[in-house]
């Protein structure tokens, strides 16, 4: 995120902060997609590569989000716009954290009695944390084309600065 944010301000002050947002958007899902599919001998230099997508996809949707709110609003109200924006990422961060929690745990405790209904032999803690894993990430995915959703139905400019 060090390394791209000042590139996700050239994009913002170039093309406007739709593009960039929903450029940015877009990484975050590939990361997602990468991430979901994992297996117990995944690569470590896929996982990196997954992460940078989140990294990079990240870096380039928040600069062109918080573009697009301070331009909306007064300058005398930069300071509200700022404290509405810090609150409103502590807010998302500990829901999407507790989110994906309640989804790992719900879905390991499905994988465990589901593969006990079956009788199959028991699985190892592993490969069930993994198949939570995976379901959580598509969740993210879920929750990622929402906000492409709601980025694409946002009335207003689409030029710069708008």
């Amino acid at each position: 995120m060090m390394l791209l944010s000042p590139i996700g301000g050239r994009l913002t002050d170039r093309y406007g902060s739709r593009g960039p947002a929903l450029f940015g958007l877009c990484i975050l899902a590939t990361g997602c997609v990468l991430m979901s599919v994992m297996s117990e001998v995944t690569p470590a230099v896929f996982v990196i590569t997954g992460l940078f997508f989140f990294g990079a996809g990240n870096a380039i949707s928040v600069v062109a989000i918080n573009i697009a709110v301070f331009s909306a609003v007064p300058r005398e109200a930069s300071g509200v716009a700022s404290g509405m924006v810090a609150t409103m990422r502590n807010l998302g961060q500990a829901v999407g954290v507790a989110s994906a929690a309640t989804i790992m745990a719900l879905r390991q405790s499905h994988y465990l009695v589901r593969a006990a209904g079956e009788g199959a032999e028991i699985m190892e803690r592993h490969a069930i944390y993994l198949l939570a894993q995976r379901d959580t990430y598509h969740f993210g995915l879920f929750v990622l084309a929402v906000a492409v959703i709601c980025m694409l139905a946002i009335p207003g400019k689409t030029a710069k600065n708008g």
